[in-house]
């Protein structure tokens, strides 16, 4: 049973802490593409790297490529990149290819009219909506399937202040301030309060309530259930 004058917010503050790690651990690799193309715009050198092959493509041409060997690079391996079809045809008829890249990261390079990989921006994208989608449908789903509570009302409902409160005053005394979301059976019946992501169900037990549906109440009594 809830002891804290803020109900739910170590739970909340751990769950965003949660969603916040998810959100970075999806978009690093994107970032660090981003900071390594930046390095090799800034710091790169530009080598006439040699072209293995070239094949045209829907959106222009994948030109295949190797370091030349007087750039210090490992000329064993075979890079590739989609340029458009300009760039590729020249690359195909000169056999050289412009690269602007750093030694020490020979896998990361910039070319001159590189296509760029849509699906490396689309992919990102789609990932935190997803994250978003999820974190909002577990956070609907689990303030469902908290159990609800029941106080039986010590005193009147008063109107209340639009900060939820679930407060224990002593044993099982307690304070709730929340939404009113629902009213039945007047002063014998009930008061449904909606408290952050808690509900509260407050037994009038003879007891007035002036609050209207969709304001928010603050009541006294005993936790019940």
């Amino acid at each position: 049973m809830p002891s804290s004058s803020d109900p739910g917010r170590t739970r909340r503050g751990r769950g965003a802490l949660l969603l916040l790690l998810v959100l970075v651990l999806v978009n690093v690799p994107t970032l660090i593409g981003v900071w390594n193309r930046q390095q090799v715009e800034r710091s790169g050198e530009d080598v006439a790297a040699k072209v293995l092959q070239t094949r045209p493509t829907d959106s222009g041409v994948l030109v295949s490529f190797t370091y030349p060997k007087d750039s210090g690079i490992e000329a064993d391996t075979a890079y590739a990149v989609e340029v458009d079809r300009e760039t590729g045809e020249r690359a195909g008829e000169t056999g050289t290819l412009s690269v602007r890249v750093r030694p020490e990261n020979p896998a990361t390079y910039v070319v001159d009219g590189e296509v760029s990989d849509r699906s490396a921006l689309v992919l990102p994208l789609v990932l935190n909506g997803l994250v978003l989608l999820i974190a909002l449908l577990l956070w609907r789903v689990r303030g469902r399937m908290r159990p609800e509570l029941v106080l039986r009302a010590g005193g009147d409902l008063e109107p209340g202040e639009a900060e939820p409160l679930l407060e224990r005053v002593a044993g099982l005394e307690y304070v709730v301030q929340g939404r009113v979301a629902s009213v039945s059976g007047g002063e014998d019946g009930e008061v449904l309060l909606e408290v952050a992501d808690r509900r509260v169900r407050v037994l009038l037990d003879g007891h007035a309530n002036p609050v209207e549906v969709g304001a928010d109440a603050r009541v006294q009594g005993l936790m019940v259930g």
